[in-house]
């Protein structure tokens, strides 16, 4: 092919404050691999066909904190314990390389109230960072044929939740307090569990009945460790209780389901069930599939998401091949591609990131998802743009 304009897209790494690496049992889960983040970020530069980077989502994470500890309610402090990261993306713009940020749900503002200090302070730590952030606290890049987010917004647990803390004006959904949870275990056991690895181990075990969220939250609560009594420390968080016992964090969330159903306009046809699958299975394809490849005629080519911390290889929906699998023979384009840049946790196997570059020798946009250190391709797939 004839080289063209690359843009490189990378999520999920997770970044917390110095606390998350203190102690017996350090419940971070972005430490490790910050020297790797480093030199990856300071040998984008090197290729000089790359003009853009995308954020997509949990860039910081003001979830993973134990339930006892006060919550994160400073970006700053998250900066400042991570400022070799910090630097080096600073120094990528400073080389004409453009950055842009869309929120996820470990990063996402706590209420609409918070946007505006939010982007401030976005902006004081990244002078030239474009921050897409829409109304519903959610944000999506769109470019020409491509369109990428982090994917949350189509998971019940984590999309933003305006109804269930409607008197506190909180969009904050059930997957932070779960995370709260999870921090618990890792720090009071050493047992170091992800988020979606714990929601995929109840999820499909819990009747789906009128009980279905209150069950499940007393069933994680009880494998970390917890009881229905204590209580999760939410000092500091703008107009809500400084403590909240989990018995009634239970019952709140009680009506999720029903919600989300009463709002399935605003997923796109996404069902709860579906909604609490993608979170726990970590496949985001069922919406993908109902939301941007339904149509014989996508308006968007070219799908890139992050959330499931699970990268994948190219992928189109099965509504373009009649129900059979296609794309045995790599020469052949898709008609629409879906991919996922998988994440940079400690925990994970592979850092991975995706890159998308358009061929000027020919109308085709290339998605490649590619492993640090090594560049290796791990899987590419190309669409034609005319």
């Amino acid at each position: 092919m004839s080289g063209g304009p690359k843009r490189i897209f990378i999520s999920d790494i997770h970044m917390g404050d110095s606390r998350g690496f203190q102690g017996t049992n350090p419940y971070g889960w972005f430490g490790k691999n910050v020297t790797a983040l480093e030199a990856f970020l300071k040998k984008v530069p090197l290729d000089k066909d790359v003009k853009e980077m995308i954020i997509l989502g949990d860039f910081f994470d003001r979830w993973v904190v134990p339930a006892h500890m006060s919550p994160v309610n400073s970006v700053e402090s998250i900066f400042e314990a991570n400022r070799p990261v910090i630097d080096a993306l600073n120094d990528l713009t400073a080389k004409g390389i453009g950055l842009t940020y869309v929120p996820g749900n470990h990063d996402m503002c706590m209420s609409a109230s918070e946007v505006g200090s939010m982007t401030k302070s976005l902006q004081q730590a990244f002078p030239r960072i474009e921050y897409l952030c829409d109304g519903s606290l959610t944000g999506k890049y769109e470019k020409d044929s491509l369109t990428a987010e982090h994917g949350h917004r189509y998971c019940l647990f984590n999309a933003p939740d305006y109804d269930t803390w409607a008197d506190k004006g909180s969009c904050l959904p059930l997957g932070y307090f779960i995370s709260r949870f999870v921090a618990s275990k890792w720090y009071d056991q050493g047992e170091k569990e992800d988020v979606l690895g714990i929601l995929k181990k109840f999820v499909h075990g819990i009747e789906r009945g009128e009980d279905f969220i209150y069950n499940l939250v007393k069933s994680i609560a009880h494998d970390c460790g917890l009881e229905m009594t204590d209580q999760v420390n939410m000092d500091g968080v703008k107009d809500f209780y400084e403590t909240l016992d989990i018995e009634t964090i239970a019952q709140r969330y009680g009506k999720l389901t029903k919600n989300w159903e009463r709002r399935r306009e605003n997923t796109m046809n996404v069902d709860w069930f579906t909604a609490a699958c993608e979170d726990g299975d970590g496949d985001l394809r069922p919406a993908i599939d109902e939301i941007y490849f339904a149509s014989l005629r996508p308006v968007r080519k070219i799908v890139i998401f992050g959330h499931t911390h699970q990268w994948t290889p190219p992928y189109q929906s099965l509504h373009y091949s009649g129900g059979i699998p296609s794309h045995a023979n790599p020469h052949e384009p898709y008609k629409a591609i879906y991919v996922n840049s998988g994440t940079w946790v400690d925990s994970s196997g592979l850092c991975t990131y995706v890159e998308t570059q358009e061929d000027q020798g020919y109308p085709r946009h290339y998605v490649r998802v590619k492993e640090y250190p090594t560049g290796r391709i791990l899987s590419e797939g190309f669409v034609e743009t005319t």
